[in-house]
């Protein structure tokens, strides 16, 4: 599989979802241009993400299923945009975010760009859809 982005650097992203199947398949089509690490579950995805921040190297991306045991996504999304508040990090300066999620209903889209995320993606989605949205969002 070619990917058709072309980042000016290798990127750095997160894979947070509780499918190991979803998991190593997104870490398979992003290979070539980021380096990925992958998350479980909510609770393991806020510690790399803190353990990160404390760190010259940052996450550009977060790609976050939205319906996960214990921690959903919305609640690691809004915890996610208060560590970056509480280290002064501006909005627009923040990672980008992209929830993935079988829900495709209009509450649930609206209420996560409510609490920072930066695009919507409805499972089931290939690498061409992922590729776009990553574009879309100026990583590449």
């Amino acid at each position: 599989m070619e990917t058709p982005l072309k980042p000016n650097r290798r990127l750095r992203i997160l894979v947070v979802d509780d499918e190991a199947d979803i998991r190593n398949l997104i870490k398979l089509y992003l290979k070539d241009w980021a380096d990925t690490d992958l998350a479980q579950d909510g609770k393991t995805a806020l510690e790399k993400f803190a353990l990160y921040m404390k760190t010259s190297v940052k996450f550009d991306l977060v790609l976050l299923d939205v319906m996960m045991p214990d921690m959903n996504g919305r609640l690691v999304l809004e915890k996610i945009r208060a560590l970056e508040t509480a280290r002064g990090i501006e909005r627009a300066d923040g990672v980008k975010i992209i929830m993935l999620t079988a829900l495709d209903d209009t509450a649930n889209v609206l209420q996560t760009f409510k609490h920072g995320c930066d695009s919507y993606m409805v499972k089931p989605f290939d690498d061409e859809d992922l590729f776009r949205e990553i574009k879309e969002l100026g990583l590449a």
